[in-house]
Order: C-alpha cells, then structure tokens, then sequence
C-alpha cells in the first residue's frame, strides 16, 4: 500500500526531474506526486506530496546533497459540494443543490438561521467545528496511522463505538519489535476491529507446495548455521545499510583534505536538524565547502574577469567577504560578538566551529548572512 508524505521544494522544479532525483538518490519507488500550488501564485517555494510504493517511508530522503525532512500527510476532509456531505464527491452526487448555510434549497441571499446538514448543529456545513467533520478528520488519521483504506477506517471507527484515542490505545504493544511483526499484528487488529475472525491454516509438509518448501529449507539452513533466531525485515536492511552508509562519508571526510581545511564541525545531517528549510541547507552547504558564488570563485573557472575586492584589492573570495573586507567591518564586529568570539583576526575554520557549535549559534549566522550580502 503505498504511504504519503510531504516537503518542501521550488516551484520551478519540475515534478518529472523531482520524481528522478528522488529514485535515483534513495531506495524507493515514486508512485506519484502532487504540488500544492495555486494558479499564478506568486510562491517560490510549495509543499510537495509524495507517494511511494510500500508501508513505511524514511523520516527524511537524500536530494539534492541534503537531507530533505518529510512530514507525514493526512489529508482533510472533503465534501460534495451539492449537499455537503462527506461521504462521496460531487462528480456522483444526485441529489439537488443545497445552501450550505443553512442547509435549505433557496434562491437569494439566505434568511434562514445556519444549520448544519449532517449533525444539525447551529451551524454551516463548512464549519470545522462541526462533530461529523471532526469525526471524519480522526478516521483519516487511523487509515494513515494504520495504512489502511478510508472505508476500513469507517468501519474500525463506527463498529468500535468508542473515541478516537481509545481505538489507538487498543493497538497492540510491539512497537518495539522488528516491522515484519508491526505489519503482521496490525493486520490482525484491524480484521479483529471489523470482526472478522484470524485462523491459522496447517499446510502439510514435504508435499510438493512450492512456497512451504521454500519457508522449510531457509528455516533448515538457519536452524543449522545457528542457535540466534533473529527476525528482520526488509525495512530494518535498508536502515542499516543507510547509517553504514552515512559513517562510511562521515570516515571518508575525517580523512580527506577538507578535515585539515576545515576542521571538526557537526555533520550536515544533524546540520540539517537546525535549519528550517533547504535554502539554508544548500546555503550551509556551500559555505562548509567554499562553493558561495563569489568574483574569486567564478575567476579560478575563467567566468569573471577580475578576482579581486574594489574595497581592499584582495582576493574576493568566501573568506575574504566573512573576514576581512572593510566592507563589512561593522556587522562582523556585531556577529563576532553574538557569537562569543573575542579575538577579531581568526582562520575561517575557527569561524565555523563557532557558528556550528549549536542550534542558537547557527540561526545566529545564518542571520547575518544576509549582511555580508550571502543568501
């Protein structure tokens, strides 16, 4: 069953080359995607909603050289717009249209008090507070809780009689074991919820099924090799295989160049944690790395004509502009002081080790940029 999450990207990207770049960097398949952006909206950033193929979905994928977090989506409520209710579109609805309002069909501006026209209540069908569309918010999020259909939900919901809260209490407790078993008994909780009985089926051994034989010889092959039974999954592989994979670039900087250049600072995973969207991921980025656009950097590729600062005659690069530059004397007095640096001549890695130190340090930075014309 495939599960949704969202984040957020540049409205110039195409969902196509997104779509790619998300496959490509991460062990997954993008079964669709949506952007919510209205027409001509003038945005530059909007949420994206992913699809992927399966139950579960990483806290956060690989795009772009970041770390893109995700939040999980659980969509709202819809309503037919004929006569409000909530439980088909309008594209089938037979019924006559409605005043919302007050539930009555009228020509005019309505007279009549507001009542809603699925709980009664005083007032209109749109409202929020209403208790049926609360009650079809809280069914939304058991489906998404329990990847399970929104006519499942309805049923777990209604049969049940009880409040949203006690139906997630009655999960069962596992959540600490492997995802193979999760799956398995949250399976099993929601065919208990409709009612449905779960039975065991015995399948005679050593009788030519394909698949028993198959389960019997891999069991064979553990049993012999060792005494240690440890159930896992599929998802649980590719978790270990993403943090190996993460030391593996982490040990790979600590003995390249960059760490006698740089030196120690968080990695830009737990960088990422700290800032608030992918701007000031990539900007952090390129600032670790040396890469901000900048007239000495563009010269080294033959891009511009002159490397040099109009103001001190040095050459215009990252360094330079954060400190040295008399251009920007006055607001690197400021940030050296907000960031606790006492002498005012330092290397750019010193730099770095301070403003990467913490969450408060780096907004602190990152806010200054914008000073020293870096965005």
């Amino acid at each position: 069953m495939p599960d949704n999450r969202e984040f957020t990207v540049p409205t110039t990207t195409p969902l196509e080359e997104l779509a790619a770049e998300i496959e490509d960097k991460n062990d997954c398949i993008v079964v669709e995607m949506r952007q919510f952006l209205k027409q001509n909206s003038p945005k530059e950033m909007s949420p994206v909603l992913i699809t992927i193929l399966g139950t579960t979905v990483p806290e956060a994928i690989k795009i772009w050289f970041v770390h893109q977090r995700l939040q999980k989506f659980i969509d709202r409520p819809r309503q037919c717009n004929k006569c409000f209710s909530f439980m088909h579109p309008s594209r089938i609805c037979d019924k006559t249209i409605i005043y919302y309002l007050c539930g009555v069909v009228h020509i005019g501006p309505c007279q009549q008090p507001e009542k809603c026209i699925n709980c009664n209540g005083p007032h209109n069908a749109k409202s929020r507070s209403c208790p049926s569309y609360i009650t079809e918010q809280k069914i939304l999020e058991l489906k998404c809780q329990n990847h399970i259909t929104t006519g499942e939900a309805r049923r777990i919901f209604q049969q049940n009689k009880a409040k949203y809260s006690e139906t997630v209490k009655t999960m069962p407790a596992v959540t600490k074991s492997p995802k193979v078993i999760q799956r398995l008994a949250s399976k099993i909780h929601v065919r208990k919820s409709m009612n449905q009985n779960n039975s065991l089926l015995w399948v005679p051994g050593y009788s030519g099924i394909f698949w028993n034989e198959k389960a019997d010889s891999l069991a064979k092959q553990v049993t012999d090799s060792t005494s240690f039974i440890e159930w896992i999954a599929s998802e649980d592989i590719i978790s270990n295989l993403k943090k190996q994979s993460i030391q593996i670039t982490h040990d790979n900087y600590r003995r390249s160049k960059c760490q006698a250049m740089i030196g120690n600072f968080p990695d830009i995973i737990t960088i990422s944690k700290w800032t608030e969207n992918r701007v000031q991921d990539r900007v952090i980025a390129r600032i670790i790395s040396k890469t901000i656009i900048t007239p000495g950097l563009l010269h080294r590729f033959n891009l511009h004509p002159d490397p040099l600062c109009i103001v001190c005659n040095e050459n215009n690069d990252i360094s330079h502009i954060l400190l040295k530059c008399k251009k920007y004397a006055s607001f690197r007095v400021i940030l050296w002081n907000k960031l606790n640096i006492v002498e005012p001549n330092i290397t750019y890695d010193v730099l770095l080790s301070h403003s990467l130190t913490n969450k408060k340090n780096l907004t602190i930075f990152i806010q200054a940029l914008k000073y020293f014309d870096i965005s």
